[in-house]
């Protein structure tokens, strides 16, 4: 039973970092977009007062389509590194990246999807982040329970 406990903790300390790590990623996809396609004053602010994270930009009148892809830059930014962890058969990782990447663009979309369409983002990207999740838990109590064993032998 500890053995468990010990692979949850790890687990959510691992996700905590992972979780930082691809907000701030994401932020830095609007940053990239915004600055790409001639935005003034692009500003990220990661964890406001409201534990809010947004990129805020003046881009004058710009059209539907760089509007668009400033709005997918967060998401474009996150998926080559899920697609190469996951290549490196780091799923555990790339799902847990994916996933909380999908929920937190679903915010995004709002502007140019329908809102069934967002809700389905935001309990694929649920439930990708679950699999995720469930993928590192196996994989430390695993872990856990080899260094018990080896333990045990001595």
């Amino acid at each position: 039973m500890l053995k468990h406990v010990k692979a949850i903790a790890m687990t959510l300390l691992i996700v905590a970092v992972i979780v930082t790590a691809t907000v701030i990623i994401h932020e830095s996809g609007h940053f990239a977009a915004g600055t790409l396609l001639g935005c003034k004053d692009v500003q990220v602010t990661l964890f406001d007062e409201h534990l809010e994270t947004y990129t805020k930009m003046s881009c004058g009148s710009i059209g539907q389509v760089k509007f668009d892809a400033i709005a997918l830059g967060g998401l474009m930014f996150i998926l080559p590194i899920s697609l190469v962890l996951f290549l490196l058969n780091k799923k555990n990782y790339s799902m847990i990246i994916f996933g909380f990447n999908l929920v937190i663009s679903s915010s995004d979309y709002t502007y140019f999807l329908p809102s069934a369409a967002v809700y389905a983002s935001i309990i694929a990207g649920a439930l990708t982040v679950i699999y995720g999740e469930s993928l590192l838990v196996d994989r430390y109590t695993k872990y856990l329970g080899a260094i018990g064993s080896y333990s045990q032998n001595q």
